[in-house]
C-alpha cells in the first residue's frame, strides 16, 4: 500500500508490516505498486515512473490457493483524541474520516478473464456524511477505478455491541477439599466423622490458613486491582504497573485483543488490552 504521510508499506497476515520508501503519495505525483507472485511467495515492488521499479519486500504464504482474489483497497483510520477523567485516566474519543484513491494503468498478467466488482469489507455507509455527501465504495470512471473507503486494516474486533472475554471479570477459583469436621476433641464414638467441604480462595504462599485474612489477601491484590484499572480510572502506565506486579496480572492470559504497532487505537488495560507479565 502507498500511505500520505508513511511512504510504501507492504503487510501480510494483518500482523507483519515492511516499509518501503518513505516516499508518499500526491496529486500530481503518483507511485506505482506492483504484486508478483512465485508459488507461494509475493513480492512488492514500487516504482516512481513505471520504469524503474524498487523491490520493497517478499514474503512466504505457506498454503497460499493456486488461485487467488486480488483487488483494490481504501481506508481511513479513526483520528482519536483522549480525554482525561477519574484520576488521570482516559477515555478515548474518536473522529471518522474517509480517504478516496484513483488508480490508473490497472494491469493483471496470467488472471483469469473477468472484471472488477465493488465488495464492502466490513462497515460503509452508514454515517450520515456518507448518506449524504460521498458513498464509500468503487467507481470505473475514464479507464481508472476510484476507490473511497473508511476505517483501518487489522483483524476483526469486538463489534456491533460484542463483549470480549478481556471485558468480563472472570470467575475465581476457588479450591475445595473435603475433610473431616470436629469441635474440640474427638468425635462420639459411633457418629464417625462429620465430612464437610472447605473452599479457600488462592492465596500467595498459602500461609494464611485463617479464612478471613486470606480473603481480604485475594480481594486485594486480585480484585481491586482489576476493578480499578478496568475503568479509566487511573493512569494508563501506572494502571499497566499495577497489573503486572500484583496476582491481577494472570489475567493476561485472557488476551485476546492484539496491538498493533501501526493501527490507531487507546491501548490501555481500561479498553481491554492487558499487559503481559514481566
Amino acid at each position: 500500500m502507498v500511505t500520505g504521510g508513511h511512504g510504501v508499506r507492504m503487510r501480510y497476515d494483518h500482523r507483519h508490516d515492511i516499509a518501503g520508501s518513505g516516499a508518499g503519495v500526491a496529486e500530481g505525483t503518483p507511485r506505482r505498486l506492483r504484486l508478483t507472485r512465485s508459488g507461494d511467495t509475493v513480492t512488492g515492488h514500487e516504482s516512481a515512473d513505471g520504469t524503474t521499479w524498487t523491490e520493497a519486500g517478499a514474503v512466504r504464504l505457506p498454503g497460499l490457493p493456486r488461485t487467488v482474489r486480488v483487488g483494490l483497497f481504501a481506508a481511513s483510520p479513526r483520528d482519536p483524541t483522549l480525554r482525561r477523567t477519574g484520576l488521570g485516566g482516559a477515555t478515548e474519543q474518536v473522529c471518522w474520516t474517509q480517504v478516496g484513491g484513483t488508480f490508473d494503468r490497472i494491469a493483471l498478467r496470467g488472471a483469469a478473464a473477468g472484471g472488477w466488482s465493488d465488495d464492502a469489507v466490513g462497515e460503509r455507509n452508514r454515517t450520515d456524511w456518507e448518506k449524504g455527501h460521498l458513498v464509500s465504495g468503487a467507481v470505473e470512471r475514464n479507464g481508472a477505478i476510484i476507490v473511497t473507503g473508511a476505517g483501518d486494516i487489522g483483524l476483526k474486533g469486538a463489534e456491533d455491541g460484542a463483549r470480549p472475554v478481556e471485558r468480563t471479570l472472570g470467575a475465581w477459583s476457588w479450591r475445595c477439599s473435603s475433610s473431616p469436621w470436629s469441635q474440640r476433641g474427638s468425635p462420639s464414638p459411633g457418629t464417625g466423622p462429620d465430612p464437610r467441604t472447605t473452599c479457600r480462595p488462592p492465596v500467595p504462599g498459602s500461609l494464611l490458613r485463617r479464612p478471613r485474612p486470606a480473603i481480604l489477601v485475594a480481594v486485594l491484590t486480585i480484585a481491586v486491582p482489576y476493578a480499578v484499572t478496568s475503568v479509566p480510572l487511573l493512569p494508563d502506565g501506572l494502571a499497566q504497573w499495577l497489573l503486572r506486579v500484583t496476582p491481577a496480572a494472570g489475567f493476561a492470559v485472557q488476551q485476546t485483543l492484539v496491538e498493533h504497532p501501526w493501527a490507531v487505537a487507546h491501548y490501555a488495560p481500561s479498553t481491554g488490552y492487558f499487559p503481559l507479565p514481566w
